[in-house]
């Protein structure tokens, strides 16, 4: 989400999260309704589409948001507390930029100052790619909680692989990924 990726550049200068008191995100009108809203105990769908509960994980718990499973029965206290404070408005200058991309404007108030910031490509955007280390930290951290380091390791060297060309590794890849996806099966945390 570009406005989750605003927050976290500006908390990158500095700005402290438990200092922002005000939280306003502008959106193009399309997708305001997609994005504004609450979240319900238990539903993966609503957490990983609530722009005030992603934004709350991208500053108390960055890590959380790589999370393919969210879906807690319920919110702490910091991170509702957080999600209270962040609005969500449709802004019709940002339709000159969509649906080519998915823009958000972030603007902030702490208690000495005021920023903002306009966010129209995300990291893994064409216009700010990953490079292979990128994607391989993603790889990893979206996996390896479900499947475990060393199957994750083999299946990002197998992809990798495939997509270099490597003749034989497609029938190992996808060997690879029914048996990640049994053991994740196996282990109640479905993929």
């Amino acid at each position: 989400m570009a406005a989750t990726q605003a927050l976290k550049e500006i908390i990158e200068t500095g700005v402290a999260p438990s200092d922002l008191t005000q939280l306003v995100v502008s959106v193009p009108p399309p997708y305001l309704r997609m994005i504004d809203h609450g979240v319900v105990a238990g539903d993966r769908s609503s957490h990983l589409t609530s722009v005030s509960y992603q934004m709350a994980l991208a500053a108390f718990a960055p890590d959380a948001l790589f999370d393919v499973q969210q879906a807690p029965e319920r919110v702490c206290g910091e991170i509702g507390a957080f999600m209270a404070k962040v609005t969500v408005k449709a802004d019709d200058d940002l339709l000159r930029h969509y649906p080519k991309s998915w823009p958000a404007r972030l603007e902030i108030a702490t208690p000495r100052e005021k920023h903002e910031k306009l966010v129209i490509h995300v990291p893994g955007d064409p216009q700010r790619p990953f490079d292979e280390r990128e994607v391989a930290a993603k790889f990893r951290r979206t996996t390896a909680p479900l499947i475990g380091e060393r199957p994750a390791d083999d299946l990002l060297r197998l992809s990798l692989a495939a997509l270099d060309g490597e003749q034989d590794v497609p029938q190992a890849l996808l060997a690879q990924v029914e048996r990640a996806t049994g053991a994740a099966l196996a282990s109640k945390n479905p993929i």
